[in-house]
């Protein structure tokens, strides 16, 4: 016999938050593009290419999601990260690729190349990830800012921290105090007493660096004091490449004569003012290979944030999704 009873009303599915759909359709496309050979066919295609990848800090898990939280990725997930590239790519020293210019990306293997690049020389990078990255035998470069060694922490962080890090704080950090951390803090959290964050927030010491680089890591420029480069005056950006690429000619270990851009920002015209003071490449962070013939004043590189997935790193490594 069938049933007239009327059909049970269910009730509505919930709506996503739109963050947490956004990491549904990002996972669902993750999947898809490194389950479905997408992201080796890209490789095949940048064979002659460098994937340039920019982590900044590496932590415990106990202490990740603090501070500026993207910055700072859990040590499990970033041996996971590497050891995940190291199945796809050559990882190579920077300095081998700048060097010789467009001659050693043009004889490439098989395989596309990746290079490690770490910004900011935050303590836990240098004495988490490095030892990880010496005892595989994997080429790395730190930028430094040398008068921010020693420090305690940076001013993104401890305003993260204290809640008072938004996009409008950020854009008069670069704008109005071209990115000098006492100024910014001054004008911002008023004197207040930093948040405490964990040891490994902070940035190592110099002596710190040179033990954990010892022959197999480089340290290069990333600006005396992490300025934003555009804001200053010409007078103060000679003065500030100068000043740094002195420092890299006497730090004790091996170096490179890259420099990074601080906050990622520049232009190719004062990329060309920096090879004309001495440094060999200039890198940004926009996303992107670097790709043969690709001017030296302005690389790309490809951030690793540290939401971001081992399959996403993955599709960025191979020139899909680079930003």
């Amino acid at each position: 016999m069938t049933s007239t009873a009327p059909a049970a009303q269910h009730p509505a599915s919930p709506r996503l938050p739109e963050r947490s759909l956004r990491s549904v359709v990002r996972g669902a496309a993750e999947v898809l593009g490194t389950s479905s050979g997408l992201t080796a066919f890209a490789r095949s295609r940048a064979r002659h290419h460098v994937a340039v990848l920019a982590w900044h800090n590496v932590v415990a898990p106990a202490d990740a999601g603090r501070g500026d939280a993207s910055l700072h990725l859990p040590l499990p997930a970033f041996i996971a990260q590497i050891e995940r590239l190291m199945r796809t790519h050559d990882i190579v020293d920077l300095d081998a690729s700048s060097d010789a210019g467009t001659v050693r990306i043009r004889n490439a293997g098989r395989r596309p190349r990746a290079a490690i690049t770490f910004d900011d020389a935050y303590r836990g990078a240098v004495t988490l990830a490095l030892p990880e990255l010496i005892a595989r035998g994997l080429p790395a470069t730190v930028f430094a800012a040398p008068a921010m060694l020693g420090a305690r922490g940076t001013w993104w962080d401890e305003l993260a921290e204290a809640g008072l890090l938004t996009d409008a704080v950020r854009d008069a950090a670069l704008r109005d105090h071209a990115g000098r951390g006492a100024e910014i803090l001054r004008a911002v959290a008023r004197d207040a007493e930093p948040p405490s964050l964990p040891e490994s927030y902070g940035i190592a010491s110099a002596a710190e660096l040179a033990r954990a680089c010892g022959n197999a890591i480089r340290v290069g420029s990333h600006s005396w004091s992490h300025e934003y480069l555009p804001a200053l005056s010409d007078a103060e950006l000679k003065d500030n490449l100068a000043r740094t690429l002195e420092w890299v000619g006497r730090f004790d270990g091996r170096t490179s004569r890259c420099l990074a851009l601080p906050y990622g920002g520049g232009s190719p015209e004062l990329g060309r003012i920096a090879l004309r003071a001495g440094h060999t490449t200039v890198l940004r962070i926009e996303g992107g290979l670097w790709k043969r013939n690709a001017a030296l004043a302005w690389v790309p590189r490809i951030n690793v944030p540290a939401g971001l997935t081992g399959r996403g790193l993955e599709l960025r490594a191979s020139g899909l999704f680079g930003r």
